[in-house]
């Protein structure tokens, strides 16, 4: 039997009290539609995991003696653990894949790589192969892997075969299949394996983003201090997200999903996944039971454009005693230039604005709360200046009501620049045409560094410092 373990790293955030959505998902969806068992393991890679670790306790603690190894949930901090285990685990023959939607730069080589050795080689020999759903999919692959069958274009995923990428077409998600979720195949690897307990689920209420369905020709600017003219580019929503446009669940799937949490206390928290969440929770609120915390994403705008339906739904929320709980939104920059070649369709102005509006709804409304600290800010980016970044510092630090949302623990990244994104072309268009080369990290993305970020009291990853070198 061709078992499925799908291998996810510890999240030391709030998030990683809410499960494992996909994964535990892909696990139930395997489970519950082929003979093939399948669990998930969140692993700690500080505790010294190997491979011979895992097997032994995946054999030992569950029975499954020929197991096929998933790695999600890709973060940087696990990159050269997923790759060194992932490798060992096929040495000893086990197949290997890495999944998630939207994910193929970090397997696939990057555009020109034969002749540009800088960029991107590729993981497609650290991993059997790519998988990126939906989760249905993988059943016909474990058969064929079970059944020593070729799985090479099945639907979903990619591979290589004599040097040539073979790519499955992109099936459709089945909303029926997106619901029954068994939040209790979530284990966590310690000196053994043991349940994971989940103080707070996820209901998915919409897949993608309502702005990444927006097409858009955008003039990217070149990075500072290179002369070059503007390079013209094709994206939907922000520059740098992969995301397209939404997939909308039904009202009756999502109660469903509601009702599947796990009470805690007598009540159901849960992070709600819908980039624009308010019209939406008066229904889910009506109709819903026993809900304790609704954690909350959104888009910036609405808030600030519909403040009167947002303080009504939480004047209903408060009637029923749910906390509303605005976990992140994308703010991204407080400078103009950066916001433009994100293409965030807003402005310095407009976020304050609404995170003024925000304080104001919290202050008044004892039921609404901001996490602070978790809404998106990307820094540095190839297009901030150094005073730029003194601004953004003494903003965040100094204002009062908007050091009050980011807390001081700031979320926040430098760009991400992935091989496979709408900046791709732009940013291979200026290592040719500026002659300089950007450093690749292992995953293939370039990490914008600059040393005037290096002041800022913010962590950010450097451990793969943009390179820049003259050729």
């Amino acid at each position: 039997m061709a078992d499925l373990v799908i291998i996810t790293p510890h999240l030391k955030t709030q998030l990683g009290e809410c499960g494992k959505y996909s994964c535990q998902l892909a696990a139930t969806i395997v489970s519950k539609y082929s003979d093939h068992r399948s669990i998930v393991i969140e692993v700690n890679f500080d505790d010294g995991v190997t491979a011979d670790s895992l097997v032994a306790c995946v054999r030992d603690d569950l029975g499954f003696n020929d197991p096929i190894f998933g790695f999600s949930l890709l973060k940087g901090s696990s990159v050269a653990d997923y790759l060194f285990i992932s490798r060992q685990l096929k040495q000893r023959g086990y197949k290997t894949f890495v999944a998630g939607a939207e994910i193929d730069y970090v397997y696939l080589p990057e555009a020109g790589h034969r002749t540009h050795e800088h960029r991107f080689q590729g993981n497609t020999t650290e991993f059997d192969f790519l998988f990126e759903g939906p989760a249905e999919h993988i059943i016909p692959v474990l058969d064929d892997i079970q059944a020593c069958k070729e799985y090479a274009g099945r639907p979903g995923v990619t591979t290589v075969r004599n040097s040539e990428v073979v790519r499955g077409n992109k099936p459709q998600y089945c909303i029926d299949k997106l619901v029954d979720v068994d939040w209790g195949n979530l284990l966590i690897l310690g000196e053994g394996l043991n349940k994971r307990e989940i103080q707070s689920g996820v209901v998915l209420a919409q897949r993608g983003c309502p702005y990444g369905s927006r097409l858009k020709l955008l003039a990217i600017d070149p990075p500072i201090g290179i002369d070059l003219s503007p390079y013209e580019i094709q994206t939907k929503g922000c520059s740098f997200c992969h995301y397209g446009g939404p997939l909308t669940i039904p009202l009756n799937h999502v109660l469903s999903q509601i009702k599947n949490i796990p009470l805690a206390n007598g009540k159901r928290n849960f992070y709600l996944s819908h980039q624009n969440p308010f019209p939406l929770l008066p229904k889910l609120i009506e109709q819903a039971e026993d809900i304790g915390t609704i954690h909350l994403m959104s888009l910036p705008g609405f808030i600030r454009n519909h403040v009167d339906r947002v303080r009504s739904t939480i004047i209903q929320a408060q009637e029923k005693r749910i906390t509303l709980d605005l976990s992140c939104i994308g703010f991204e920059s407080f400078t103009p230039n950066v916001l433009r070649n994100l293409n965030k369709d807003t402005s310095v102005e407009q976020n304050m604005s609404e995170i003024e509006i925000m304080i104001d709804l919290e202050d008044n409304f004892p039921n609404f709360n901001i996490t602070p600290g978790c809404h998106g800010l990307i820094v540095p980016t190839p297009w901030h200046t150094s005073d730029d970044l003194a601004k953004e510092f003494t903003l965040l630090t100094e204002k009062d009501w908007v050091k009050r949302i980011y807390g001081g623990a700031i979320f926040g990244r430098q760009l991400r620049i992935t091989h496979t994104g709408d900046l791709s072309n732009w940013i291979r268009f200026v290592e040719e045409n500026a002659r300089v080369t950007y450093k690749r990290n292992r995953f293939g993305q370039i990490e914008w560094h600059t040393e005037d970020a290096e002041t800022w009291p913010f962590e950010y990853s450097r451990k793969n410092k943009t390179r820049r070198c003259c050729r």
